[in-house]
């Protein structure tokens, strides 16, 4: 075999090379694109041998490619540009279309010099162009460029996942914060006007929570709370949405939801405590919780802050009436 990887543009279509030089990276899985068979197992035969990949599908055209990437996702493509049914712009477009499969890089092959084509391959969403023919070495390392590449943005991105993780989770229970909270509720506010929609919050403060941190120790109290916002989460709906306010109190979000429901529910958590045994060192600990109900639409509540000071205040009231129990604003 030559040094290069050649296609001979008129049938039948060959290639011809020799081992390419592996070029240090993970084994990914290829997908090879082109309508001729002898290309495809060629080129196959150029990634194997380079030790790039781990894996290879082939295509012979477009929709096929498509519907591969579709029911397992490649690491990388090499993909012809033309190709009888459906090309590599067409591929390119309809891999675009999907948002799964975006960030999957592309790299498109052609015998053709015409700068207007290469324009477009690239527009539609290919990540490099190689023209035929090409180095094979230069093909392994452009896949290698482009993996990297890949990995490196799959890793920011992670980053970034967990960094609004973390701005929005309360370290010590791991429910969400009081800063997403006031956001979360102004947005369901927002939305529960618009729609005209039913929407309401509950305040819950943990009763006596001052004793058992006395009694028992802040690392006791800290536990408690972590398995108190365990408890509540596991026991409230998906769409809701459940946060420490502060201390020991949690405030709930429960969407599509009136006065009543609300009051069931804020009902249910409480019910849930008080029948859940928490224990330190054995010994249980005494835990009720007392809450707050409010519900829009409702004449005091333009924002968020309103909502929470409503609920604030029914919150008081429960605690003032001897704890232990759920109140509802008016």
């Amino acid at each position: 075999m030559s040094g290069t990887v050649r296609v001979i543009e008129d049938a039948p279509a060959t290639l011809r090379s020799e081992r390419a030089r592996p070029v240090a990276g993970e084994r990914a899985k290829i997908l090879i694109v082109d309508d001729s068979p002898t290309v495809r197992k060629s080129l196959a035969r150029v990634l194997h041998d380079s030790g790039i990949a781990g894996e290879i599908e082939l295509a012979e055209d477009g929709l096929q490619a498509f519907k591969l990437l579709r029911s397992g996702k490649a690491d990388i493509v090499v993909c012809d540009l033309n190709m009888p049914r459906c090309d590599g712009v067409q591929f390119l477009r309809l891999k675009s279309r999907d948002p799964e499969l975006t960030d999957i890089p592309v790299i498109v092959l052609s015998g053709s010099d015409d700068a207007e084509r290469r324009l477009t391959a690239l527009t539609s969403g290919a990540s490099d162009y190689v023209s035929k023919p090409c180095d094979a070495n230069e093909l392994v390392a452009r896949l290698n460029v482009h993996l990297k590449l890949r990995k490196l943005q799959q890793e920011l991105l992670r980053v970034n996942e967990e960094l609004l993780r973390l701005t929005q989770t309360d370290p010590l229970t791991g429910v969400k914060n009081r800063r997403f909270l006031m956001d979360k509720l102004q947005e369901e506010l927002d939305r529960a006007r618009r729609y005209e929609r039913p929407l309401s919050v509950a305040m819950l403060d943990i009763d006596h929570f001052k004793h058992i941190n006395d009694t028992y120790g802040h690392p006791a109290g800290d536990a408690a709370l972590v398995e108190i916002a365990a408890l509540f989460g596991r026991t409230l709906r998906g769409q809701d949405t459940i946060a420490r306010f502060g201390g020991e109190e949690f405030v709930v979000i429960l969407p599509e939801t009136d006065g009543d429901r609300a009051v069931l529910a804020a009902e249910r958590l409480r019910t849930a405590l008080m029948a859940h045994v928490v224990t330190d060192s054995g010994k249980r600990l005494p835990l009720t919780v007392s809450g707050g109900v409010v519900a829009f639409p409702h004449a005091l509540i333009s924002n968020a802050g309103d909502f929470l000071r409503l609920a604030d205040a029914a919150l008081y009231d429960a605690k003032r009436s001897g704890r232990n129990r759920i109140t509802r604003a008016l």
